[in-house]
């Protein structure tokens, strides 16, 4: 039997029908694909993050039901959508305090902004340089400057008193006098020297930041501009030391009368409240702090009655010993990554260079018939180094070299001038 044309319109169109469902299956089936390959990569990609932990903004870049589906079936975290209330936490107290952990960046100095090296003025501040002279302090004469190029000098200076912590800017020198307590700035190429602070112990300068500590125990930063003083710490019966500073904060300890240390830090302009930087130590175990460049200087003792001079980067737990077995004479002075130190050996007084890169050593100045009571300090001065004080009771010393030069090949300042 013949299909007529209408049963065959009927099937042609039911054909077509068939042919447009199948079309639609398979794009359908693509957009499913598609999706698919979209989702597995953004799980991907979310896991990464969430492994690195990288805080970039992604789920405002996708719908909410889309990120919650990732989030939640994919990586299987959980995904809240309660609103947020504020919650007050209490650090653990593991936590170290602000100004703990700093990035070194933040102990990038200029060289030529520092005033003075901070294991100089620890120990007296009587030495120092600019770009072209060297200035030494000689006690009961004044502030001499020295031309290290042909070794001239003059006296720019004049004082009977003790002077101490000498710090050198581009137009300034800073220098306290021991006698009557007064932080002092001297022009240069003038010789009258103006008061600027009282009652000053301790006195370092970087860029236009002067810091000192007073002997009623307040630490200040000073402007150089303006003059204005800030206080940062005031205790009022613990001996403070300024230990160092970074280019934002300010690093000191104190000393009770038990002999207990306490190790601070607070801001360089005294908007904030100062916190520890270390644990409580005993001050027989932890000898003549000094921070340079973001790296604690420090001896600690031997079961032998010697000293280990150590060093650990600021915030790091990890100590590298420098010298092993020696004396403690003098704070550590750290200039261009070479170390100068000091001790006795036998009645020789010693100041020696440890290149920190070769760990090469070798001898600068030395001074012999040394007591035990002697007062005799070192002073890196840059090109020269200094030995200066009583080495007896009554054998005064004024000894200098230059770091290229033998020891041997030592100057000898008296009665005001320089002599081989």
């Amino acid at each position: 039997m013949s299909e007529n044309e209408f049963d065959i319109q009927n099937k042609d169109s039911e054909r077509i029908k068939r042919r447009k469902r199948k079309k639609k299956k398979k794009t359908a089936k693509r957009i499913l694909i598609v999706i698919a390959f979209i989702v597995i990569a953004l799980a991907v990609l979310l896991t990464v993050l969430k492994l690195t932990s990288t805080e970039l903004p992604f789920r405002q870049l996708f719908p909410e039901k889309a990120y919650t589906f990732i989030n939640e079936d994919v990586l299987g975290n959980t995904t809240t959508t309660t609103e947020p209330t504020t919650v007050t936490t209490t650090a653990p107290t593991t936590t170290k305090p602000v100004g703990h952990y700093l990035p070194i960046e933040e102990f990038e100095f200029e060289k030529s902004k520092k005033g003075n090296l901070l294991g100089n003025i620890l120990q007296g501040g009587k030495a120092w340089r600019d770009s072209t002279y060297i200035y030494h302090i000689v006690d009961g004469d004044g502030i001499y400057r020295f031309y290290p190029s042909n070794e001239t000098y003059t006296k720019i200076y004049s004082s009977p008193d003790y002077l101490s912590n000498l710090n050198i800017t581009e137009d300034y020198l800073y220098f306290t006098n021991d006698t009557d307590k007064k932080l002092y700035a001297l022009k240069k190429e003038t010789k009258t020297a103006e008061p600027i602070a009282d009652n000053v112990k301790t006195a370092y300068v970087y860029d236009n930041n002067i810091y000192y500590v007073t002997n009623s125990n307040i630490l200040f930063v000073m402007d150089r501009g303006d003059l204005q003083s800030v206080t940062l710490y005031n205790s009022a019966d613990d001996e403070i030391n300024l230990i160092g500073i970074s280019l934002g904060r300010v690093y000191f300890s104190t000393l009770d009368s038990y002999g207990t240390y306490r190790f601070w830090t607070t801001d360089n302009e005294g908007s904030e409240k100062a916190v520890f930087f270390r644990e409580i130590i005993n001050q027989k175990d932890f000898i003549k702090p000094v921070m340079e460049d973001g790296f604690l200087y420090y001896y600690t003792p031997n079961d032998d009655g010697t000293f280990d001079l150590q060093r650990r980067k600021f915030g790091s737990e990890n100590v590298v010993t420098l010298i092993e077995g020696t004396a403690v004479a003098n704070y550590a002075v750290v200039d261009m990554n070479r170390l100068f130190y000091a001790h006795r050996d036998g009645d020789t007084f010693l100041a020696k260079e440890l290149n920190m890169n070769s760990g090469n050593k070798k001898v600068l100045l030395k001074a012999d018939s040394v007591s035990d009571d002697n007062s005799l300090i070192f002073q890196h001065g840059g090109t020269y180094d200094f030995i200066i004080g009583y080495r007896s009771e009554d054998s005064w010393i004024y000894y200098s070299s230059c770091s290229s030069t033998s020891s041997n090949l030592v100057m000898k300042f008296k009665n005001g001038d320089w002599s081989y």
